[in-house]
């Protein structure tokens, strides 16, 4: 089907404006990120949203482009961000009503103004896209972010996409909630998409030594928090070890790290143990991954032909660390009794 492009009258309402005080006709469309899909287009509306797949068959702009280009509306910001100092007293209150693609730049450089804790970019940059890209756009409520010096909140209007589970969150599916917005924020060079915005918080603050992220899925909101506790410096060496001697690709995503935080005496609520005696059984590796225990088998059988575990001979879906493992660890300091 042909789709038709009607006149830049039709885009007044959508342009985003640079400064206060300019009319629609006034102000070209400035979009932040990818130089080579905006070229050409700042003067014309209609050829940035067909660029960016964002017209219907009969060249009206979507949902989606009015949620990145639409005029702001007074009454209802995109997002509020909070910071509150060590004593839980607000400092500072921000709304921001511009359209997503000026609104997401300015929460980003909000909340990096304001972080002066060890919480780790990577994870902080995933929490704020996760809610901007996947918050249920039908509803007035914004996104509001609560900052302190050790904690992140990020709070999303709706509950998560249909399809989606709580306790698939690193295995399951990718389940955007408007795929146009995520096509056209990802051409824009806005945030670097991917199905693995979960999966990347987790690694991130693992990676640091930080506990993972605390997820709070309600009917109306998804709460993601990124504490800043005392980082574990000593699994940060055992990795950084794994990682030489294995490949970083051996450790790139969370479904090996929360093992081998498992295994090394990192696990919350299972307190300290000796590396050479932690095992682990198939059904809390199932648990930890948020996977189904056949697709947590495969992972754990890759891991141990690539040398990083051992299964026991006591069980068969039973798994410790190889030795090859624990020397690696030993060696980056961090201390083990052998039993």
């Amino acid at each position: 089907m042909c789709r038709t492009r009607p006149g830049p009258v039709a885009y007044t309402h959508l342009v985003v404006y640079e400064r206060q005080g300019q009319t629609p006709d006034q102000s070209p469309v400035r979009v932040p990120g990818n130089s080579t899909v905006r070229a050409g287009f700042s003067d014309d509306p209609a050829a940035l949203f067909d660029a960016l797949d964002l017209l219907t068959d009969d060249g009206s702009p979507t949902v989606a482009a009015k949620i990145l280009f639409g005029m702001a509306d007074p009454e209802h910001p995109v997002a509020r961000h909070i910071f509150r100092d060590a004593g839980g007293e607000i400092v500072a209150e921000t709304e921001l009503h511009d359209p997503l693609v000026l609104a997401a730049r300015s929460l980003h450089r909000l909340v990096r103004s304001h972080s002066d804790a060890g919480i780790p970019p990577t994870a902080q940059t995933e929490a704020l896209n996760n809610a901007l890209l996947h918050r249920d756009w039908s509803r007035p409520d914004p996104v509001v972010v609560y900052q302190s010096a050790d904690m992140l909140r990020v709070s999303s209007p709706g509950g998560l996409p249909p399809g989606a589970s709580a306790e698939r969150l690193l295995s399951g599916p990718s389940q955007p909630r408007n795929p146009a917005l995520v096509n056209a924020v990802q051409q824009l060079g806005m945030v670097e998409w991917s199905s693995r915005g979960f999966d990347r918080m987790w690694v991130s603050m693992l990676s640091a030594g930080f506990e993972p992220p605390t997820v709070d899925v309600r009917a109306d909101s998804v709460d993601v928090v990124l504490f800043d506790g005392v980082a574990d410096l000593g699994f940060v060496a055992a990795l950084s070890a794994v990682r030489a001697e294995f490949g970083r690709g051996i450790t790139r995503d969370a479904a090996t790290l929360v093992v081998l935080r498992y295994l090394l005496g990192s696990s919350g609520g299972a307190g300290p143990r000796s590396a050479g005696a932690a095992v682990i059984t198939l059904e809390r590796v199932a648990a930890l991954q948020q996977a189904t225990e056949a697709d947590a088998r495969t992972l754990m059988t890759w891991l141990s032909q690539r040398g990083l575990l051992h299964r026991t001979s006591r069980r068969r879906d039973e798994w410790r660390l190889s030795d090859r493992t624990l020397a690696v660890v030993s060696g980056s300091g961090r201390s083990f009794s052998a039993e």
